[in-house]
């Protein structure tokens, strides 16, 4: 499993986010518990925001904390 950084969660937690811990590393930010509209899913490496099932950006750590900074 994949150590995923405090901050990032932390910072997924204060924009209301939910954090969805993986056993095979895809961990998943997430919008709601059930069905989300879009998610930020951490895959081979990068963290990939898809849209409806469709990726859509890769994001290196810094720039998922970026993302949410930004739009949260």
């Amino acid at each position: 499993m994949v150590a995923i950084p405090s901050q990032l969660v932390s910072k997924a937690s204060e924009c209301g986010l939910i954090f969805v811990p993986s056993e095979d590393g895809n961990h998943c930010i997430q919008t709601t518990a059930d069905k989300p509209d879009w998610c930020i899913t951490y895959q081979n490496g990068a963290w990939v925001l898809m849209i409806k099932g469709t990726p859509q950006i890769r994001f290196n750590y810094d720039e998922v904390l970026k993302f949410l900074n930004r739009f949260f």
